[in-house]
């Protein structure tokens, strides 16, 4: 399953652009995160229906759902293919994970018409990344809750803050503990949030710094390199990014290096590296970290207007969440928060798992529906 996904995700892709920029309109450069209705029947000037063009432009979702369709059916003939001596697993069922603005078919007319379309969702278990974000971290134990007490269910609040390649979610939940073995999740807000400010945004800034100075490079070459040869140096040094400095950076200071190799036909010199100082890379990370902090606040805010935020629970998923530098600056605002309104500080639970505790995560609650 891990495999598909990741070959998914390769496959699956939104335009040609390098380091995951992929030509998207991102909204982190809004003052406020706007509050969406799960009910387009609830509208107001408040809490309006989130603007599905800005992920999916014109017939785009359909070509996508399409495109899973047909890896998710070539997996599936692969598997079938084999014979049972060899130890095949068939396939028994399938299970889908969405964000949770394509998930309900009265907020999202549109995207819920190109869902019912796809042959394959209409033999498929659909479940929000959300919940699965909630079932993954009840699974793994990392998300302990009170024991019910004699006198009735127990509430936790939740918020879960799913930050993807491209989306970041922040939607609110009440998690009450029926029983040892019965937990019931209950909306707890009638509106969430998102906004396009996910990794692919921090992956684009540091994109463009590398294509600078690749530049840069390249125009004092007597004999210049092709665009495939700075195209391959850039996507390489984007991978070290990923692999090395998305995880570790923590804003204290030190400069980065990431090494890349010249063609072969430039015998002069095959190895070169780029150094980046602290602010270089702080500033590709400082727009959606920005955005994501205020979806955040306002999401504490909204809770502790509609209910008790005592215990609370912040789960942070998705491969963001990848990133130390974006859990402890949401850690830092939540706790400055609490002292704010004299409330508990959240919990913050991340995945170890990163993407894939979303597949983990539905695959869990699927077999319990």
């Amino acid at each position: 399953m891990r495999k598909l996904m990741r070959r998914m995700k390769s496959k699956i892709g939104r335009g040609k652009g390098t380091g995951g920029s992929q030509n998207l309109e991102f909204t982190v450069d809004i003052s406020h995160p706007r509050l969406w209705s799960r009910d387009p029947r609830e509208t107001s000037a408040a809490a309006s229906i989130f603007p599905m063009s800005l992920l999916y432009p014109d017939d785009s979702l359909t070509a996508v759902l399409r495109k899973i369709e047909l890896l998710i059916a070539e997996q599936i003939h692969q598997a079938h293919a084999v014979p049972s001596s060899a130890g095949a697993v068939r396939v028994g069922g399938i299970v889908c994970a969405l964000p949770d603005l394509l998930v309900d078919p009265l907020s999202w007319p549109a995207a819920s018409g190109s869902l019912a379309d796809c042959s394959l969702f209409q033999h498929s278990k659909v479940i929000p990344h959300s919940f699965a974000v909630i079932q993954y971290f009840l699974d793994t134990g990392d998300l302990i809750l009170l024991p019910p007490h004699p006198s009735g269910p127990v509430s936790h609040s939740v918020l879960v803050l799913n930050c993807d390649d491209w989306i970041v979610e922040c939607t609110s939940y009440v998690l009450q503990v029926v029983s040892p073995y019965l937990v019931e999740v209950v909306e707890s807000d009638p509106t969430y949030m998102a906004e396009v400010a996910g990794l692919a945004h921090v992956q684009s800034a540091f994109s463009q710094l590398i294509n600078q100075n690749v530049k840069l490079m390249n125009d004092q070459l007597k004999h210049k390199m092709d665009k495939a040869a700075t195209d391959a140096i850039i996507e390489l040094c984007v991978r070290q990014f990923n692999e090395d400095i998305l995880p570790n950076f923590d804003n204290d200071g030190r400069a980065w290096i990431v090494d890349y190799e010249m063609p072969r036909d430039f015998a002069a010199f095959r190895h070169g590296r780029f150094e980046f100082k602290n602010d270089k890379i702080l500033a590709c990370f400082s727009p959606s970290l920005g955005i994501i902090q205020k979806m955040i606040l306002c999401a504490v805010n909204r809770t502790r207007e509609l209910g008790d935020l005592s215990p609370w629970f912040l789960l942070l998923a998705g491969p963001y969440a990848k990133s130390r530098f974006l859990r402890e600056e949401l850690s830092r605002a939540t706790l400055l928060q609490s002292r704010m309104h004299n409330l508990q500080p959240p919990t913050l639970i991340h995945s170890a798992e990163g993407e894939n505790g979303l597949t983990l995560g539905a695959l869990s609650h699927a077999r319990g529906c």
